[in-house]
Parts: C-alpha cells; sequence; structure tokens
C-alpha cells in the first residue's frame, strides 16, 4: 500500500490538485460503469414518471428513424392511462412507421413537430384523438387518421404524397379544422399510382376552387386554412 497527498480547489471553471490524504492505496478490481440509457429507455422512464404524477401533458423524444418496436413500447407504457387524456408530444421522429399509434385509445392529442412522413393506419381507430400536430409532414399514408371519430384540428405540412382513405370514418365536414402549409399545391389523385400527388400543372392551393369548398385529398371539411387565408365550409 502506498499513500499520497493532494489539495483539490475545486471552482466555477476549473480545478486544482493540492493536499488530500489518500492511504493504504493498493490494486483493485475495475469498476465497470452502467451501460448508457437509450432514448427508448428514456422516453418510457418520462412516461413511467408523469404518469404516477398524474401528468397528462407528457412530452417524449426518440430517435429520427424509431421504429414500430419501439413505438409499440411507447404505447404499450400509456396503456394504464384514462382513454382520451394523453396530450403526447413526440420529439426527433421523422418518419412514423405504419400503425405507429394503431388504436391507441389514451390520445387526446399528439404533437410531432420533426415528422415528415406519416406511415398507412398510423393513428387508425384512435377514435378519442381530437388534435393531431404535424407541420412538418409532407407524406400521409392510406388511412393514416381513419376512424379517428372525434377528430377536431389537423395540421399538416406541405403533402406531397398522399394515399388513400387517410380520412374515411371520420365526420370531416362538420368537426375537422384543416390547416396546411402556404405553399402547399393542388393535389390531383394519380390512379396509376393509387394516390395524391400535386398538379402537373403547379398551382397554389391557396384561394384555388378546392380551397373555397374546403375541398383536399378528395374530403370535404369543416375549414381549411392554408396560410393566412381560411375559408369555412358553412359560411
Amino acid at each position: 500500500p502506498k499513500d499520497y497527498t493532494y489539495n483539490v480547489k475545486i471552482g466555477k471553471d476549473n480545478a486544482a490538485v493540492g493536499n488530500v490524504n489518500v492511504t493504504n492505496w493498493s490494486t483493485g478490481s475495475v469498476i465497470k460503469g452502467g451501460d448508457a440509457v437509450t432514448t427508448t429507455e428514456n422516453a418510457l422512464l418520462v412516461i413511467e414518471k408523469a404518469l404516477a404524477a398524474n401528468k397528462k401533458n407528457i412530452e417524449i423524444t426518440l430517435d429520427a428513424d424509431a421504429g414500430r418496436d419501439v413505438l409499440k413500447k411507447i404505447k404499450d407504457a400509456l396503456s394504464s392511462a384514462d382513454d382520451g387524456s394523453i396530450e403526447l408530444t413526440v420529439n426527433g421522429v421523422e418518419t412514423l412507421c405504419a400503425e405507429a399509434f394503431l388504436k391507441c385509445t389514451q390520445l387526446k392529442s399528439i404533437n410531432l413537430p420533426n415528422v415528415k412522413s406519416i406511415g398507412q393506419s398510423a393513428f387508425y381507430d384512435c377514435y378519442n384523438m381530437e388534435a393531431v400536430n404535424a407541420p412538418n409532414a409532407t407524406s400521409i399514408g392510406d388511412m393514416a387518421f381513419a376512424a379517428c371519430s372525434r377528430l377536431r384540428k389537423v395540421t399538416l405540412g406541405n403533402i406531397s404524397k398522399a394515399g388513400t382513405k387517410i380520412f374515411d370514418l371520420c365526420d370531416t365536414r362538420s368537426s375537422i379544422d384543416l390547416v396546411l402549409s402556404g405553399d402547399q399545391r393542388k393535389m390531383s389523385y394519380n390512379y396509376t399510382e393509387t394516390g395524391w400527388e400535386p398538379d402537373p400543372d403547379g398551382k397554389n392551393y391557396k384561394n384555388s376552387s378546392e380551397h373555397l369548398k374546403c375541398d383536399f385529398l378528395g374530403y370535404r371539411f369543416k375549414s381549411i386554412s392554408c396560410g393566412d387565408k381560411k375559408y369555412n365550409l358553412y359560411s
């Protein structure tokens, strides 16, 4: 064993070493640090703590490419919450996989600030969900919001690709206010590709005849805002 003396002075921005006695110094086993906590594990911990504290507004961060297995863990973690009670923000994710929140009845609203693509049936039968905020989404898969019967507001980005039956079994005419990017172009149905794509003429959707009729992707909406211009179906 050996003895050492150090003196440690710790300041705001640095530390100086000087007089601390270290006695009976000997060789021992290496103490290994624990594994790093993954983004998914941290998100699950955030949900667990929020629900334990009876908090309904929950914000988590996931990897940009978080897949179905990760989203299933998130859904399972929310399963003990009351139906229609959770206001969830998911940061980081850019591609929301197919069936990501399928039948997640606990959702009241979801905020997806980084999502660019919403997969097929991503929110199918989330019948308690009232609001979706995905301001950077440019692609929407088939039946993404189908059977979301209580949906009231949907905010999307500049849509350049969309599937079919996106809002089936939703009361779009009476209930849903749709918010689109001011750069949104008119969309037309491509029967070959079975989906919607921007019109070849490249005309803007804002103030178009479709906008005036609150018509988008084959549905009529209660209202549609495109940039700073809003039209209501029944006014």
